[in-house]
């Protein structure tokens, strides 16, 4: 007791009177943590003032869900038995939070005491998320659960790479291969290589065999895009057997892919596997939609802001200005990434019209996006001016105006000396509203007045 703060010891010990009494959510996080220290102390000296109201907890059920997720049940039992069981509310949450920390003599105890006849629909899914099985068992042999919540466990418990979780909800709901291999996608993405090899497994050995390749095909383009190589070479060998040729059955979308997400090692790995001859006479063909298939790649690449992977794929393929897809320097503007617009134009010869143009311009993207160190770059490296900037029609005023971005503005006035009256653009615009619904007899300063606290009569 003697390293309590004053005024919390002054509170326990009652020297206090209740008037001047500190509000306990006024006291700080540390007023838990002495309850919790000293259950014993608040049982004898506490609990008498917390029950007449004296001391109040700003939520009892919250503290209550705060005590089940620590894991003592001795104090969970405590809390109780201060407050008693009509104050604790119903326990759904308390038994929600219990089960999602793995603490089965918690949630066994709360659902015997408070009678609970239900839980939450998402419970034994956050709790299969976990890992912890032996609770998960229990609540669904308590109080079941749908097909739905059964198969979106699965998927949990193998995003967290929890085997024993997986195998023994495979068992006990028999899954389809459809739910086994979207478990399948979540594991490789997050790299378990154990859980992945045993959906594989129990995938090969169930699912017709058309459908082995698409699944273990959407999976390798998952282990790829998150950069899991042991996962990616575990799942190509496999789909190598069942399709007969890794290309074939897979294309190019796991280079695509390891590209996107930036892992050049993957990437680097796929190609050395199919070969660099063989990958550079695919990345240059043309998909269904009549464009080169290096310029989806490449294209993602550098939006993603990936500049080793973009200079990797461009001096591996020799890949030439053919292959920058349309409008990449406006997407890669619009994303902050000034040194991959600076590589792409350097490299590939973007002049001034791939930087100039509509509101999807380069420059119009980036002042959009608050993005104003690429904004002075393009300025600056090709001589853009204010016209080009605002784009046709003065669109990028109308979006600062509207949307109030003072931000653009003052980078306005900052490079290019402009002022923007507020007044005056606002009525242009309503006359013009006016002119082109031929009203052009109409007193726009009189009916600016009116437009501002009404709607527009000439909205359609």
């Amino acid at each position: 007791m003697d390293r309590l703060p004053d005024e919390l010891l002054a509170i326990v010990l009652g020297f206090v009177p209740a008037a001047e009494r500190i509000p306990l959510r006024a006291v700080s996080q540390r007023w838990l943590s002495v309850i919790d220290a000293t259950p014993h102390f608040w049982h004898e000296a506490a609990a008498p003032r917390l029950i007449a109201g004296e001391l109040r907890f700003s939520s009892i059920t919250g503290e209550l869900r705060r005590r089940c997720g620590a894991g003592s049940l001795a104090k969970v039992q405590w809390f109780v038995s201060v407050f008693g069981i009509s104050a604790v509310g119903s326990g759904a949450d308390a038994l929600c939070s219990a089960a999602m920390g793995g603490y089965l003599d918690i949630a066994q105890w709360l659902v015997a005491t408070l009678k609970i006849a239900g839980v939450g629909e998402d419970t034994v899914v956050r709790t299969c998320a976990g890992g912890h099985l032996e609770v998960a068992r229990w609540l669904i042999a308590t109080f079941g659960i749908t097909a739905e919540r059964a198969e979106h466990s699965l998927c949990e418990a193998a995003v967290g790479g929890h085997l024993p979780c997986v195998e023994w909800l495979a068992d006990r709901f028999g899954y389809g291969p459809g739910v086994i291999f979207s478990a399948l996608h979540e594991a490789s993405r997050g790299g378990h290589l154990a859980t992945v090899q045993w959906l594989v497994a129990r995938a090969e050995a169930e699912a017709p065999a058309a459908t082995i390749s698409r699944g273990l095909c959407d999976a390798l383009c998952a282990a790829c895009g998150c950069g899991h190589l042991e996962v990616a070479q575990l799942l190509a060998d496999r789909l190598t057997r069942a399709a007969g040729q890794l290309l074939r059955a897979a294309g190019l979308e796991p280079l695509r892919a390891a590209c996107a997400g930036g892992s050049l090692e993957v990437a680097r790995w796929f190609t050395d596997t199919l070969g660099t001859d063989t990958i550079a006479a695919a990345i240059t063909a043309e998909d269904r939609y009549g464009a080169r298939v290096s310029k989806t790649i490449l294209g993602r690449a550098c939006t993603e802001g990936h500049l080793n992977i973009a200079q990797w794929l461009t001096s591996t393929f020799r890949l030439t200005k053919a292959d920058v897809p349309p409008r990449i320097l406006a997407a890669v503007c619009a994303e902050g990434h000034l040194g991959v617009a600076q590589w792409l134009t350097a490299t590939f010869d973007l002049n001034a019209a791939d930087a100039r143009a509509d509101t999807n311009s380069a420059l119009f993207n980036s002042c959009i996006r608050s993005r104003f160190d690429v904004a002075r770059w393009l300025i600056s490296r090709f001589g853009l001016t204010l016209t080009d900037v605002c784009g046709g029609d003065d669109v990028l005023l109308h979006v600062a105006h509207g949307n109030n971005r003072e931000d653009i503005f003052q980078f306005l006035e900052e490079e290019f000396g402009f002022e923007f009256d507020a007044a005056a653009w606002e009525e242009n615009v309503i006359r013009n509203r006016a002119l082109e619904h031929m009203a052009d007899d109409i007193d726009a300063a009189a009916w600016g007045a009116k437009w501002s606290d009404e709607a527009d009569p000439y909205a359609d």
